[in-house]
């Protein structure tokens, strides 16, 4: 199947910075509240190595990890916890220069990142189905017109080691291209005692290609990269420390494939044109002990004096294709009209074992497509007093089709709208900016034969959000201070039962459409410069996410908080160039305390990070970095469930994923 598409990010009216033409030429630039990104500088700053160390960056993110890297991430209360047995859905979008890491993005290295920027709250007139709660786009560094190679070399605490090598090369005005590469080995945070050795390790890989050129006013861009994790997955037990018993450990593997192709150019003047077309392969392996623990182990349990031993694998493939083509016209030298077509496929394999005592005792074998093809136009205007307004809509039309070897069967075809408004009052140093927007997420079923008919389908959801901005920018200062209101219907909750508390195994999953939520929060972001050498940058994000109206098995939820829904996010971070050759980066990050899951009362514990780096360069193409995360050493939890998994009892408990403990590294880096 032809999918003829665009992507709508890379036009001039991307989130974070609006381009309306004037006269040809002539760029007016404003900086969106639904937008807040970090530069190469930051990145870099701050000792931000792999995705997961981005997300505590932002204001009124939340990131949840029931695996060895952590890859769902939540967006202003929006988002997913896990990935279970239910059918795949993301609400937040991940796409790294095109391609979608959607659900996958713990594979991502950010070496040669030159941007990362959050969209949040509804885009779905951007990217459609998957950004209920918002986006991240990962944008790979620029090729400079010098030649650049460079190399590093690290070590550190739990047996950490990297190298890597990252090299840019200009052929010539028209061609450039670099390419790079890093290896990570760790034994990670958890010490298997049963076993005397580490089970939570990691052995990683992520390389990069890209290829940029021009052929007269026509410019290509390639980007092709891949990674493959084989980490172990061993992180539970029942006296929540860093030990664990298990007899089986599992395996959180991981292998990405990804390709981007973007070709811009202009037909006339008046008409330009962009055409992307990206792909994504994953094959991913998870599994874990569900006793959490050995059978020399239960066999002396009072009571029980018996083996308890399950074990659960997940294999799943994993295709994401996106097919884009857009046009763009000058209508008039302050009016611009954005017009044209995407259409995407997700495609996921999945093969699900469950063990008891080594011995196979239940697999599903599953397949799903989803299909979807939209339209798109949107409508610029400048007036005069420097105000514009946006106008976006998008129709999209989904085909979804999902079997399993439980003979369950489902066809799915759904027709959704959404669209975006925004109007900005540009001011010398200042802007207003008003947005409304309309998201939507796709309709989808529960495979799970043991559900009422009732349940084994869910509604699509719907949102509005409502924004109101303010910003302000001068040599020395920075600031945006936004307000929102984020109205979900049919809120789509991902449920859990356990039908026998004996049996890990025995667990129910389940999407369920709540009647209602809503969601209010404050963001500020500002970049203060104290002195020449010295910058302050803080975010702080307050939220209330809560139920209007959702009733589970006759009980009310009305007013209790979104599940992985902090109150508050807050993120201060401090760079001083001490001298030419030494800096200094300190950085406060915390949260405060979250509900666990969505269907019982348990609560993380408000926590606070110190994390520091102190880079010192001994010529002006060598350095050394010196970096230290979770200073205090604090422990605090990223993942928690509730249910009963002791024998003989079986009383329900709370047992939670702790963090990773105070870490170090000692970095080289040398560029040629």
């Amino acid at each position: 199947m032809l999918f003829i598409v665009f992507f709508i990010t890379q036009l001039s009216f991307s989130l974070e910075k609006t381009t309306v033409y004037g006269n040809q030429g002539d760029h007016l630039k404003i900086t969106n509240p639904l937008s807040s990104s970090l530069n190469e500088e930051q990145i870099n700053e701050r000792n931000l190595f792999m995705s997961e160390d981005l997300w505590s960056q932002f204001s009124n993110m939340s990131p949840s990890s029931s695996t060895n890297r952590i890859r769902y991430i939540k967006i202003r209360g929006v988002g997913e916890r896990s990935e279970y047995d239910t059918v795949p859905s993301n609400s937040v979008g991940v796409f790294y220069d095109n391609i979608d890491l959607s659900g996958l993005s713990g594979i991502i290295s950010n070496y040669d990142i030159g941007d990362v920027e959050v969209l949040k709250g509804p885009q779905s007139f951007l990217y459609g189905d998957s950004s209920l709660g918002g986006n991240i786009l990962f944008k790979s560094s620029n090729i400079s017109v010098d030649n650049e190679f460079e190399t590093w070399a690290e070590l550190g605490s739990q047996s950490r080691s990297i190298v890597g090598s990252n090299n840019k090369i200009n052929i010539n005005e028209n061609l450039k291209f670099k390419i790079g590469v890093q290896a990570l080995k760790s034994n990670g945070y958890f010490y298997n005692e049963y076993y005397k050795k580490h089970t939570s390790n990691r052995n990683e890989v992520f390389s990069n290609l890209g290829i940029e050129a021009n052929f007269g006013s026509h410019q290509l861009k390639t980007t092709s990269i891949f990674g493959n994790q084989n980490n172990g997955n061993d992180f539970w037990n029942t006296d929540q420390s860093y030990q664990v018993q298990s007899d089986r450990p599992g395996e959180d593997d991981q292998a990405t494939l990804g390709q981007s192709f973007e070709l811009t150019g202009s037909i006339n003047k008046n008409l330009k044109y962009i055409s992307i077309l990206s792909y994504s392969y994953s094959d991913l392996d998870y599994s874990y002990d569900e006793d959490w623990n050995n059978n020399d182990y239960w066999n002396q349990v009072a009571g029980w004096n018996k083996n308890y031993d399950y074990f659960k694998s997940y294999n799943r493939i994993k295709q994401n294709t996106h097919t884009k083509f857009i046009l763009q016209s000058l209508l008039a030298p302050t009016s611009l009209l954005t017009y044209g077509v995407h259409a995407y496929q997700k495609k996921e394999d999945s093969f699900i074992q469950s063990f008891q005592n080594n011995l196979n005792r239940n697999t599903l074998s599953s397949s799903f497509t989803s299909n979807k093809v939209a339209g798109l136009i949107s409508f610029e205007q400048n007036f005069l007093h420097q105000i514009k307004l946006d106008l976006n809509t998008r129709f999209e039309r989904h085909f979804t089709d999902y079997s399993d070897s439980n003979l369950f069967k489902k066809s799915l075809i759904n027709d959704l709208f959404a669209f975006q408004f925004n109007l900005n009052k540009h001011f010398k140093n200042n802007a207003l900016i008003l947005s409304i927007s309309r998201g939507f997420k796709d309709a989808g079923f529960n495979p799970e034969i043991n559900l009422t008919p009732e349940q084994q389908s869910y509604d699509p959801e719907y949102a509005m959000n409502y924004e109101l901005a303010w910003t302000h920018n001068n040599k020395w200062l920075y600031s945006k201070i936004s307000s929102f209101y984020f109205d979900r219907r049919n809120h789509q909750i991902t449920t859990s039962t356990q039908d026998d508390p004996s049996d890990p195994s025995a667990y129910t999953f389940f999407i369920d459409n709540a009647a209602k939520s809503s969601i209010f929060g404050v963001e500020l972001d500002s970049n203060v410069y104290i002195a020449s050498n010295l910058r302050l940058d803080l975010t702080f994000g307050y939220l209330k996410a809560e139920f209007d109206d959702y009733f589970l098995e006759g009980k009310s939820y009305n007013g209790r908080s979104l599940a992985h829904s902090p109150r508050y996010t807050l993120n201060v971070n401090l760079n001083w160039k001490l001298s030419p050759y030494l800096s200094l980066n300190a950085q406060i990050a915390g949260m405060g305390k979250f509900k666990f899951s969505n269907t019982h009362d348990q609560e993380s514990q408000p926590y606070t990070t110190l994390n520091s780096g102190l880079n010192y360069s001994i010529t002006k193409k060598s350095e050394f970095t010196l970096w230290a995360k979770n200073i205090l050493d604090k422990r605090y939890s990223q993942r928690g469930f509730y249910f009963g998994n002791e024998p003989p009892e079986w009383t329900p408990t709370l047992y939670t994923q702790n963090a990773p403990p105070f870490e170090w590294g000692l970095r080289f880096t040398h560029k040629f």
